[in-house]
């Protein structure tokens, strides 16, 4: 091969099967999936409005605990674990770091 004998066409950064879908095949998609029940036990449906400041709700949440958590560790001067979620699963631990850390703490 000789340089300029030959051109790359710009591919698509669209996954495969979405880049054949019409409008119309996205739409019915939706439509399957908008019927298709949630799993139970989900705190809030997948198809409520208001689910992205439910989501952000709780994150605030999460980080005001992590934090509450740090201060309370710093109080009694417990030294919190800065291991990976991979670190932990290599030693057999399926849970995060910050689990760890609030029992260790409580």
């Amino acid at each position: 091969l000789v340089r300029g004998h030959f051109k790359l066409l710009p591919v698509s950064k669209a996954r495969a099967k979405l880049r054949n879908m019409s409008a119309k095949d996205i739409k019915k998609v939706e439509e399957m999936l908008k019927k298709t029940p949630a799993p139970r036990g989900l705190a809030i449906p997948i198809d409520d409005k208001d689910a992205e400041k439910e989501l952000d709700k709780e994150e605030q949440w999460m980080a005001g605990k992590l934090r509450l958590i740090a201060a309370t560790a710093k109080k009694l001067g417990v030294e919190l674990e800065e291991e990976t979620r991979d670190d932990l699963q290599e030693d057999g631990n399926y849970e995060i770091t910050d689990t760890r850390n609030g029992r260790f703490v409580a």
